[in-house]
C-alpha cells in the first residue's frame, strides 16, 4: 500500500496547527519531514512525529516562537530559536546563510535553543540548489540506526563499533552502543585509521565546536532530563564552477551525484525519483508510530 505524499503533508500540518503552529511553520515542518521520506531516509521523516508529540505533550515546544537574531556580520550570525522545533528555523537560517556566503563567499550560521530538525540533508540540499556547499562529518546519523532495530535487519558494517573498536552488525547491540551504552558507538566519515578515519573524527570535533560551544548552546551527550537546546550550524562556501567555460564538469566513473556516508544520494536520490509517483511505501515496523499521534484534538492520523 502506498500513500500520496499531500495526503500525508495535508495530515502533518492539521497536526501541527492543532498544537498551535502558524500556518507558515507547520507547513514547513510538514513539507520537510515529507521530503526527508521521499529521499529515503525514513529514520529522520516522518516516523519522527511521535517523539515530537511526547516532547510537545511534556511542554518542551514553543509552538510559537519568535527567532532572534542575536549576533550578525557580513558572513555570520547567531538566533535563539525559542525553544522551537528545528525545521522552521533552520530552512531560515540556510537560506540565510546562502545568502550571505553568495555575497562574501563563505558564511556560518549558528542556531541555538531549538529541538529536533529532522534530516541534515534537506538543509544541505537547500544549499546546493542555490550554489553553495557543505559537508557532514559522521558515518551516519545516529537516527538511522533504529530503522535496521525496528526492522530486525543486520546494521551495516562500519556504522557502529563497540568498546574495542569492532564492528557491530547485530541492530540492537547497536542501538544499544549508540543510544545506551557509554562505549562504543558510530564510526566517524571515512571510518578505521587506515582509510582516514582520524580526519573524520576531527573534523566531528569541530563541528560541535564551532556550532555548540561558541553559539552558547548544549554540548552532547546531554544529561538525562534536560532541555538540550539543541544546536545548529548552517553555513557553506560559494562555488563558481558553473561560470567556467562548459560549466561544472561531469562526475567521473558514471556517477550522477554525491553521495553522503551511510545514506542514499543526495540532493539527485533514487530514493525520490522512486517513491514520489506512487507515494510513500508503509513501512510495518515504523508505519503504526505514524498513526499514534494525534493532532490534538483526539483523533488519530488516518492511514
Amino acid at each position: 500500500m502506498r500513500v500520496p505524499s499531500k495526503n500525508i503533508q495535508s495530515q502533518l500540518e492539521s497536526v501541527f496547527r492543532a498544537w498551535g503552529m502558524s500556518e507558515d511553520h507547520a507547513g514547513t515542518t510538514a513539507r520537510m519531514m515529507v521530503e526527508t521520506d521521499l529521499r529515503g531516509v525514513d529514520s529522520h521523516g516522518i516516523s519522527m512525529l511521535p517523539t515530537y508529540d511526547q516532547e510537545f505533550r511534556s511542554g518542551r515546544l514553543n509552538m510559537r516562537p519568535v527567532f532572534k537574531t542575536l549576533r550578525e556580520g557580513p558572513a555570520m550570525a547567531l538566533i535563539d530559536a525559542d525553544a522551537s522545533l528545528g525545521h522552521p528555523v533552520s530552512v531560515h537560517a540556510m537560506n540565510l546563510a546562502v545568502d550571505k556566503c553568495r555575497a562574501t563567499g563563505v558564511a556560518v550560521v549558528s542556531v541555538f535553543n531549538s529541538h529536533h530538525f529532522g534530516a541534515a540533508g534537506c538543509y544541505s540540499a537547500i544549499a546546493a540548489e542555490r550554489g553553495v556547499v557543505g559537508m557532514v562529518t559522521p558515518t551516519v546519523a545516529a537516527g538511522k540506526i533504529k530503522v535496521p532495530k525496528l526492522n530486525h535487519r543486520p546494521v551495516p558494517p562500519g556504522w557502529v563499533v563497540d568498546g574495542d573498536g569492532r564492528a557491530v552488525t547485530d541492530p540492537v547491540e547497536a542501538f544499544a552502543h549508540v543510544f545506551e551504552r557509554p562505549e562504543g558507538g558510530i564510526t566517524p566519515l571515512g571510518g578505521a585509521r587506515e582509510v582516514g578515519g582520524h580526519k573524520g573524527y576531527g573534523l566531528a570535533v569541530m563541528v560541535p565546536i564551532l556550532g555548540a560551544t561558541l553559539s552558547g548552546a548544549s554540548f552532547p551527550p546531554f544529561p538525562a532530563g534536560t532541555v538540550e537546546g539543541l544546536p545548529r550550524l548552517c553555513g557553506g562556501c560559494r562555488q563558481d564552477v558553473s561560470d567556467a567555460p562548459g560549466g561544472a564538469p561531469a562526475p567521473a566513473g558514471g556517477y550522477r551525484c554525491s553521495r553522503r556516508p551511510g545514506g542514499n544520494p543526495w540532493p539527485c536520490g533514487d530514493g525520490k525519483a522512486h517513491r514520489r509517483p506512487g507515494g510513500y511505501p508503509q513501512i510495518p515496523a515504523t508505519t503504526p508510530g505514524h498513526h499514534r499521534g494525534r493532532n490534538g484534538r483526539g483523533r488519530h492520523l488516518a492511514p
